[in-house]
């Protein structure tokens, strides 16, 4: 599933409401960036794709 910013960001106020500022920023810091298409594949690296 790729959410877009919208989503993320209404994603992100939820977490601060319901776990704080700080554990909110910790988990949205572990999502990849934009959805699973910017996420580099072993191949890729590997390849020099």
């Amino acid at each position: 599933m790729v959410i877009n910013e919208t989503q993320r960001f209404e994603m992100h106020l939820g977490l601060r409401n319901t776990r704080g500022d700080d554990v909110a920023g910790a988990l949205m810091e572990h999502l990849p960036p934009s959805g699973r298409a910017d996420v580099a594949r072993v191949r890729d690296i590997v390849t020099g794709l």
